[in-house]
């Protein structure tokens, strides 16, 4: 696939084909925004991109998420990147001389994430953002919150939309995927973020969908849809039907999960209805100790929170991904056999 971006100069102009999601505005007073809508709530593999002329000090501030939790949020003026946490916030200087403009790439990889800056002159430099997650979707914006930016570009894509096969979880996504990444399995995009809920990972997989199409998706939702003692949880349940649907659609393979068990939730129901079902699932409640109400999981798995996995727990669950889906592998080394 080739995409061509094209400026215009005399108006506002935006796209979005396939990976790409672009904006283009010929100027952007101090204190105005420029928004890109339909973002998922994609986690890793994925690319913000933007440049500006400027005749002026400048500073402006881009985000995907300033949410707790699944913030990727950060500041750029003429000498600081300022990268906002969840207690605060981080100066990086970036010694660039970047006052007559500046091309900006913020990078998603697996479990890491980077920050390029070039100047005019051709000179560039490259920051690691220790705490940029930026998984929350919906919008990405940047705002001018001093100066004015001229000739403004604006982009969201990546490969993510490419891989084979596409997960939906929730804050165990903060955990598990690292020791696959370890381990080479990173042919995978990764849709979570601490707290969602079914209904809001359907939406997120909705807006996915306008990118691209995966061969295989992992539904790892329901720990923030609990059961009752007497009854399934029926958000869960109807969303799952969606899901089932869309996929019989589209031709996509369907791989279910079952919920862990944990002291203050239930998911007996929801895990039947996973076993009694016809799709392919993985059992992360049997291999974790965890298919009984209450359930503390085996010894050393579970956190003192009383819903996350340790370390340890974690691993399991990664393995038990990877086992059931081999495709996860990456092999750069593959490519050069092509």
């Amino acid at each position: 696939m080739v995409i061509i971006c094209i400026h215009i100069s005399l108006f506002a102009y935006s796209q979005s084909y396939g990976c790409l999601n672009y904006k283009y505005i010929p100027v952007l007073q101090e204190g105005d925004s420029i928004t890109i809508d339909n973002i998922p709530d994609i986690k890793n593999w994925y690319n913000i991109g933007c440049s500006f002329t400027t005749n002026s000090t400048f500073l402006i501030r881009i985000f995907k998420s300033q949410f707790y939790w699944s913030k990727g949020d950060l500041e750029i003026d003429n000498k600081n990147i300022k990268e906002y946490k969840r207690d605060g916030y981080d100066i990086i200087p970036h010694g660039l001389d970047i006052k007559n403009g500046v091309v900006i790439n913020i990078i998603k990889e697996a479990n890491n994430a980077r920050i390029i800056l070039t100047n005019l002159h051709g000179n560039q430099v490259s920051h690691k953002l220790n705490n940029w997650n930026g998984s929350r979707g919906g919008i990405i914006r940047l705002k001018a919150i001093q100066g004015t930016c001229k000739n403004l570009s604006f982009s969201f894509g990546g490969s993510w939309y490419n891989k084979q096969t596409w997960i939906f979880g929730d804050s165990y996504a903060n955990l598990w995927p690292i020791h696959c990444y370890k381990k080479g399995y990173t042919n995978f995009a990764l849709d979570a973020y601490p707290g969602r809920n079914s209904p809001e990972a359907y939406k997120s997989l909705i807006t996915a969908l306008k990118y691209g199409k995966p061969q295989n998706i992992v539904w790892m939702m329901g720990m923030n849809d609990k059961d009752t003692k007497e009854c399934i949880n029926n958000k869960w349940k109807e969303t799952l039907e969606k899901v089932i649907e869309l996929c019989k659609n589209n031709n996509i393979r369907l791989i279910l999960c079952t919920i862990p068990n944990v002291p203050e939730r239930i998911h007996i129901h929801k895990n039947n209805y996973i076993r009694n079902s016809k799709f392919s699932f993985i059992d992360l409640a049997s291999i974790l100790g965890a298919n009984d109400i209450k359930s503390s999981w085996h010894p050393g798995l579970l956190s003192k929170d009383k819903v996350h996995p340790t370390e340890a727990g974690a691993v399991i669950i990664a393995s038990m991904l990877t086992a059931s889906i081999p495709d996860m592998y990456f092999d750069p080394k593959y490519l050069l056999t092509r």
